[in-house]
């Protein structure tokens, strides 16, 4: 072999350990750099028979150093086979620095999805995200394990709404999305919206009038009762100074509902709101006093005169929780139904025999008087906070008190 045909096979095979040297460096660079997308959790129980609502946080590493993002168009909801049975069309975007990034994803899971699983035999579905960058591609997926109801995650499944207010005039009964008209400085509205849930856990919420926040509220709900009642607050209230239409929602912090809040209107009229507060002066009992309740010397109530020829409306209303004896003598209990409502011409009025079996010894009870002159109300008086009390020893027998049942006029002002 002479020199020259040496020195070229010494070339080539340099230039083919070459060539072998920049295919493995090629290779191990692809697989450094490739985009991985991880979900947490990998696996959630979804109960049947309803929308489900997740949370999904993904988690993007990729080693090339330099900063870029991966998208994703939408999700999919697969059966094991890759039978498609829903697309979620919302896009998410993991923005990778320091060769790392995430996001987060809120889910609603259709129960018309979870039906169709369920029909081919199938308890498991998954949700499938398929992100791409510049890198390469990652499938990122979560399995939804369909379990019974009773055994599902902490997850609320319906809502509605409703004003503690009574009906007039032509204004429709309140419920989701309806409406109702109050005058303008009424006091006491408020709203109660009621929930069904499933599971048990910790409820995190917001009373919203027109966008401003008025209330938080948090609240554990326990697992097995599947049904809870809330109430916005008497103080602060709904604002009634201003006509016009004004919004209440209650907004779900945590857990984020599978479907959208309800929202219900309530209209601020320039009609007057009823006889002046205060105009109408207690006498007795006075405020906090404690009456004794005793068949034969039954309490009466007194209050000045407003003018002659007017017809006086008492009313006694139980107090549902202590916390409502902070401060009563402004609150509108209209919306109430009073335990004792009485109209007489006199100024004062004598529990009855028939009142006295109403009433429970030792709990709080608020009383006031309106004046009516015809269905005009003229006056109307503060209320006032009372206890009743059953005195030391068995009680005597009863005895009618034919005097204060006479005085009782069967019209009714305002058609209350």
């Amino acid at each position: 072999m002479n020199r020259r045909t040496f020195s070229m096979d010494r070339t080539l095979l340099i230039l083919k350990h070459l060539a072998a040297f920049v295919v493995v460096l090629l290779a191990f660079s692809g697989t450094a750099s490739a985009l991985t997308v991880t979900a947490t959790p990998p696996s959630i129980n979804i109960s049947q028979g309803m929308s489900n609502s997740i949370q999904i946080f993904y988690r993007a590493f990729e080693l090339d150093s330099t900063p870029f993002t991966a998208t994703s168009s939408q999700g999919r909801f697969e059966t094991a086979g890759e039978t498609l049975l829903g697309l979620v069309n919302s896009p998410r975007t993991i923005s990778l620095v320091n060769n790392q990034g995430s996001t987060t994803e809120s889910v609603i899971v259709p129960a018309e999805v979870i039906t169709a699983a369920l029909a081919l035999n199938q308890s498991r579905i998954l949700y499938r995200r398929l992100f791409t960058s510049v890198n390469g591609d990652s499938f990122c997926d979560v399995q939804l394990q369909i379990v019974p109801s009773s055994a599902g995650q902490f997850s609320l499944t319906q809502m509605t709404m409703e004003f503690n207010r009574p009906v007039t005039g032509n204004s429709t009964r309140p419920s989701s999305g309806g409406r109702i008209t109050v005058p303008r400085n009424t006091r006491g509205l408020t709203a109660t919206a009621t929930l069904a849930y499933n599971g048990g856990g910790t409820l995190r919420g917001q009373w919203k009038v027109d966008g401003q926040i008025l209330n938080h509220v948090t609240r554990y709900l326990t697992a097995g009762v599947r049904e809870v009642t809330l109430s916005s607050p008497l103080t602060p209230g709904f604002p009634t100074y201003a006509t016009g239409l004004h919004r209440v929602e209650f907004e779900l912090l945590d857990p984020v509902p599978g479907f959208n809040e309800p929202i219900i209107f309530y209209y601020v009229s320039d009609e007057p709101p009823g006889p002046p507060l205060g105009s109408l002066k207690l006498i007795t009992p006075l405020e906090r006093d404690h009456i004794r309740l005793t068949p034969d010397a039954l309490p009466e109530f007194s209050w000045q005169p407003a003018r002659d020829g007017v017809v006086y409306h008492f009313q006694i209303y139980g107090l549902e929780t202590p916390a409502a004896q902070q401060d009563v003598s402004r609150l509108d209990f209209s919306a109430n139904k009073p335990l004792v409502a009485a109209l007489t011409k006199k100024t004062s009025y004598t529990i009855s025999i028939f009142d006295l079996n109403r009433i429970v010894p030792g709990i709080p009870y608020v009383w006031q008087v309106k004046a009516y002159n015809g269905r005009t109300g003229i006056a109307a008086s503060l209320s006032r906070l009372v206890y009743f009390i059953t005195p030391a020893g068995p009680p005597k027998a009863p005895v009618k008190n034919p005097g204060a049942a006479k005085e009782l006029i069967p019209a009714t002002p305002n058609g209350s």
